[in-house]
């Protein structure tokens, strides 16, 4: 699977799955966003997104979490 990634991760106390869970996709994509722009930005059309808020997308909007 070329295009997965797969985490096991443990939720530290106060914290939801969802905002783990948004929190680690916005802490990533933005650097990708920055790489792409800076030393591909061709490869970065790729990523555009016709939204209202955003404007690429890297990460499957429905990521899936499975507890372990």
């Amino acid at each position: 699977m070329p295009n997965n990634i797969h985490f096991i991760w443990q939720l530290s106390d106060g914290y939801s799955v969802k905002q783990v869970q948004q929190s680690f996709l916005k802490f990533t994509a933005q650097p990708i966003k920055f790489d792409l722009k800076h030393y591909n930005p061709t490869l970065l059309q790729q990523f555009k997104e016709d939204k209202a808020d955003r404007e690429y997308q890297f990460w499957e909007r429905n990521a899936l979490s499975i507890d372990l």
